[in-house]
């Protein structure tokens, strides 16, 4: 008996949480006051709870303004996606947009991801490339690009950052 109640609570645990959500955001950028944007972020996807390992985040999330993130973004020959995401249990992970173009991958976009409750407020860091011809890509909490939600002014948004960062980072608040 006890063994069934285990694995009934583990299915029930483990069962993908349909995530289907529209939020409005705020692109802006660490350091200047004056930078931000009102954006929307669609999120479509199956949430993953894992009992011994990293949750899992499978689907798609449209950032406005980030042709790539959409399917229906008109590319030709071009199939951008969103690679699985891994969530530690703090809410952290990294994500990764890429594409297979003439059967080579590519990196079109990636960073870091925080969240909690599924979505509810989440954040993610924006990689640039230190030139348009530069291979290379980063992010730094001095000036670095990022996007929060559900956010409709840079403060909320920048308050959100801060909260999801916080346990995770262990450092003072980001301006």
């Amino acid at each position: 008996m006890s063994i069934a109640v285990i694995i009934i609570a583990y299915v029930i645990f483990a069962f993908p949480v349909k995530i289907n959500k529209e939020l409005p955001a705020v692109r802006y950028r660490l350091g200047d006051e004056k930078f931000a944007e009102n954006i929307t972020i669609k999120i479509d996807g199956r949430y993953v709870r894992k009992l011994f390992s990293d949750d899992v985040f499978v689907g798609t999330i449209y950032i406005e303004g980030y042709e790539f993130t959409d399917d229906s973004s008109g590319f030709r020959n071009l199939k951008s996606t969103l690679a699985n995401i891994n969530f530690n249990r703090k809410g952290h992970g990294m994500y990764k947009y890429v594409k297979i173009s003439s059967g080579d991958l590519q990196d079109l976009m990636e960073g870091e991801i925080y969240m909690k409750d599924k979505f509810s407020v989440l954040s993610m860091t924006i990689m640039e490339k230190d030139s348009p011809d530069s291979a290379i890509s980063g992010w730094n909490s001095g000036d670095g690009l990022v996007i929060s939600a559900p956010a409709k002014t840079r403060q909320e948004a920048l308050n959100i950052f801060n909260l999801l960062i916080k346990d995770i980072l262990n450092c003072r608040p980001l301006k």
